[in-house]
C-alpha cells in the first residue's frame, strides 16, 4: 500500500528512477529522525544520553559523530551546602576543639556528619565538637559533611587534617640519643613539670606548630654540640625547602611565672621565634632567619640576653628582631639585618643595653618607651636611634657610624630634647648638623636631627 501510494503519479518513470527517488526519500527521512532525536534528547529522559558536539551527517560528507559523555549525576546535582571554616581551634594534649561556620544556605541542612580517619564519631546540630581520648604527637584526618532535612548526607566534605601535641607533664630529659625530635602538633610543658634538653638534640617543628612553655625549659648545649630548633622543613636537616611562610613553624610562648632558659641554642625559621609573657634567658646562642619577628616581650615579660645573635628578621617594615612592650636587658650582642627594626621599644617597655652592636636594619632603635644604651654601637641603618617619645633616656658612649639618614632623630623635637652628648659620630670632629641660615649640613660624622644634643662628643669610638 505505501509502496502504491509512493509510486502514484509516477507510471512513467523508468525502473531506474524510481529506484532513485526511493534512496533520496529514505536519506531524508532518516536525517530529519536523527536530528529531532538530538534537539530532543536530554539526560534527564535519557541517563545514558550522549550530548554530540557536531550534528550527524547521514549521507556521510566529511563529518564524522564526536560525543562527549555527560553523566546524570554530573547533570542533575546542584551546589552542595557545605559548612564553611572547619577548623581546629585549641589542641590540648589528647583532644582537639572543632568549631565551623553553617552553610550560607542552611535551611536544608539538618546536621553534620564528622569522621576521623574515615570512621563516622559523631552526629550533630551544633556547630562546634571537642575530640577526645586522642594519641599524642598524631596526625589526624577529620572530614564533615552536612545531614538534609530528609536525613541524606552529603556527597561532597571538607577536609581538615590535624596533629596532637606532645605533652611534657612531668620532668623529662631529651638526650642526644633521642634526637632528632620531630613535634609534628607542637609541644606543650605543662605547669610544673621541667623539660631538660641535653646538648647535640635537634628538634624539628612542624610548620605553623607552637611550643607552649607553662612548666620549665631548661636547654643547656656546648659549643661543639649546639641545641637546635628549626623547621621540618630546613634544607640544611634533610627538609624540602623554605620557600614561604608556610614553611616556618610558627613560635615559643613563655607563659607567665614560666622560664624558658638556654646556653647554646639555635632557633631559626620560626614565625615569631619567641613570645615572652614570663621569663626567657638566652646566652651563647642565636635567633634567626625568622618570618616576622625574632623575640616579642609582652608586658609581663623579660628577657635576657647575654652573648646573643639575632640575624635576618623578615624582609619587611614591620619585622623586628626585638619588639618589647616588657623588660630586656642584652649585653655584648648582635642584631644585624632586620629591614624593620633591630629593636622596637613599646611605650610600656624598657630597653637596657650594654656593648650591643646593630647594624644594616632599618631603624637601629625605634623608641617610645624607656632607653639605656651605654658602650654600643649601631652602623650602617637608615636611622640609628629614632625617638618618638618623652620618657628618660640615657645614650652615652655609643657609636654611630654610617648611619644612613640619621645617627640620632628626634621625632618630637617642639617638645622633647634628646640627650644624646658624649657620643661618638663617626668623626673626630662630631656630627652632621643642618645649618639653617646656609641650608647645607656641615660635618662629617652621622647627622643628628633637630632636638637632639650632641656636646662634648668623643672623638674615637668605644667599641
Amino acid at each position: 500500500m505505501v509502496m502504491e501510494k509512493f509510486y502514484e503519479g509516477r507510471e512513467n518513470m523508468t525502473t531506474k528512477s524510481k529506484i532513485m527517488v526511493l534512496i533520496a526519500t529514505v536519506f531524508l527521512v532518516m536525517q530529519i529522525q536523527v536530528v529531532l532525536y538530538a534537539d530532543a534528547g536530554s539526560p534527564n529522559a535519557n541517563p545514558s544520553f550522549q550530548t554530540p558536539e557536531k550534528r550527524i551527517d547521514p549521507l556521510g560528507y566529511g563529518n564524522k559523530l564526536s560525543v562527549k559523555s555527560i553523566s546524570t549525576s554530573e547533570a542533575e546535582k546542584p551546589a552542595e551546602n557545605l559548612p564553611n571554616n572547619f577548623q581546629a581551634v585549641d589542641k590540648v594534649g589528647k583532644r582537639i576543639q572543632f568549631e565551623w561556620e553553617a552553610p550560607s544556605d542552611s535551611s536544608s541542612v539538618a546536621g553534620y556528619n564528622i569522621y576521623r580517619d574515615g570512621e563516622l564519631i559523631v552526629v550533630t546540630s551544633a556547630t562546634r565538637y571537642k575530640d577526645t581520648g586522642l594519641s599524642q604527637n598524631t596526625t589526624y584526618k577529620y572530614e564533615i559533611k552536612t545531614i538534609n532535612n530528609e536525613g541524606v548526607e552529603s556527597e561532597g566534605k571538607v577536609v581538615y587534617e590535624v596533629t596532637t601535641p606532645l605533652v611534657i607533664s612531668k620532668d623529662t630529659d631529651w638526650t642526644a640519643s633521642d634526637s632528632p625530635i620531630v613535634l609534628k602538633g607542637g609541644l606543650i610543658v605543662e605547669k610544673g613539670a621541667t623539660l631538660n634538653i641535653g646538648e647535640g638534640v635537634l628538634i624539628k617543628i612542624k610548620p605553623q606548630e607552637n611550643l607552649k612553655i607553662k612548666g620549665q625549659v631548661i636547654a643547656t648545649g656546648s659549643e661543639e654540640n649546639k641545641i637546635i630548633f628549626t623547621s621540618t622543613n630546613d634544607p640544611d636537616y634533610g627538609g624540602c625547602g623554605i620557600n614561604s611562610w608556610r614553611d616556618y613553624w610558627n613560635r615559643i610562648v613563655v607563659y607567665e611565672d614560666s622560664v624558658f632558659s638556654g646556653n647554646h641554642v639555635i632557633l631559626v625559621y620560626g614565625n615569631k621565634i619567641a613570645e615572652v609573657r614570663g621569663f626567657m634567658g638566652l646566652s651563647d646562642s642565636e635567633v634567626g632567619n625568622a618570618n616576622a619577628l625574632g623575640i616579642n616581650v609582652t608586658q609581663t615579660g623579660q628577657f635576657n640576653g647575654v652573648n646573643l645573635y639575632i640575624h635576618d628578621c623578615c624582609v619587611g617594615e614591620l619585622c623586628r628582631g626585638i619588639y618589647t612592650d616588657g623588660i630586656v636587658k642584652l649585653t655584648d650582642c648582635t642584631i644585624t639585618d632586620c629591614p624593620g627594626k633591630g629593636i622596637e621599644i613599646g611605650k610600656s617597655g624598657t630597653f637596657n643595653g650594654t656593648m650591643v652592636n646593630i647594624s644594616n636594619c632599618g631603624k637601629g632603635i625605634y623608641n617610645k618607651g624607656v632607653l639605656n644604651l651605654i658602650t654600643s654601637k649601631v652602623e650602617d641603618c637608615e636611622y640609628g636611634l629614632y625617638f618618638d617619645t618623652d620618657k628618660e633616656h640615657n645614650v652615652v658612649w655609643n657609636s654611630f657610624i654610617s648611619n644612613n639618614k640619621y645617627g640620632v632623630y628626634n621625632n618630637n623635637a617642639e617638645d622633647v630634647v634628646v640627650d644624646a652628648s658624649s657620643n661618638y659620630w663617626g668623626s673626630t670632629a662630631g656630627p652632621s648638623v643642618y645649618n639653617k641660615d646656609t641650608s647645607k649640613w656641615e660635618g662629617d660624622g652621622d647627622r643628628v636631627g633637630d632636638g637632639v644634643l650632641y656636646d662634648e662628643w668623643l672623638e674615637e669610638p668605644i667599641m
